[in-house]
């Protein structure tokens, strides 16, 4: 072996170990028929929750060795998710309380790209417009083409109980939040994300505005 061989050896890198960042990687590659059996059982349980108009159906507890390739499949969940049109969210045990982790897994996940790159905020916000009868300029402003302004939040609102009244109303202020959240204006975009962590107004009033 030459010293330009031996150099090339010592800068070869191995990853064994996949992290949950790795998760979120696009190009990591694949290679079908790895844990075959346990990913078409989760995209199973997929289809079943999207197929579901009532409860949601019980989940899929997927066990193995460390170094098994869980990790790598929960890449592979999260790439096939998002190619059939849903959405993934990484739940991590960061905190005590159960509902903190989700509501931090939420959050962290829609700011995380989707399938062709763009972060799935803007993904479903721009689902949502598909869905909405909205004057162009309220579609403008909530897929961030143009200043937020509350006119525009208030023609979400109004679409959304013409679609469907129940969960319109339910909605209107998660609504609101989420296309806060997604506003290219700091002070906006603070607002929905404290609505959505369920804080109290930093200033009094500042929702209402």
């Amino acid at each position: 072996m030459d010293d330009l061989e031996r150099k090339a050896l010592e800068n070869l890198r191995f990853d064994w170990a996949p992290t949950p960042e790795d998760v979120w990687n696009q190009t990591t590659p694949h290679v079908e028929g790895l844990n075959d059996g346990a990913l078409k059982t989760v995209m199973a349980a997929y289809e079943d929750a999207k197929a579901s108009r009532g409860p949601s159906p019980l989940g899929v507890a997927i066990t193995g060795q460390q170094g098994s390739g869980k990790t790598h499949m929960l890449g592979a969940v999260r790439a096939e998710v998002q190619r059939r049109g849903g959405y993934f969210f990484l739940v991590s045990l960061l905190h005590g309380d159960f509902w903190q982790n989700i509501v931090h897994a939420l959050r962290a996940g829609l700011h995380y790209p989707g399938l062709n790159g763009e972060k799935q905020l803007t993904v479903a916000l721009t689902r949502l417009a598909n869905q909405l009868d909205l004057p162009d300029e309220a579609r403008r402003q909530i897929l961030s083409e143009a200043p937020l302004t509350r006119w525009a939040l208030d023609e979400v609102v109004h679409a959304l109980g013409k679609l469907d009244p129940l969960r319109g109303h339910e909605c209107r202020h998660t609504a609101r939040a989420l296309i806060l959240l997604a506003s290219r204006d700091l002070s906006a975009s603070e607002v929905g994300e404290s609505y959505l962590i369920s804080e109290t107004e930093a200033v009094p009033g500042e929702r209402q505005q």
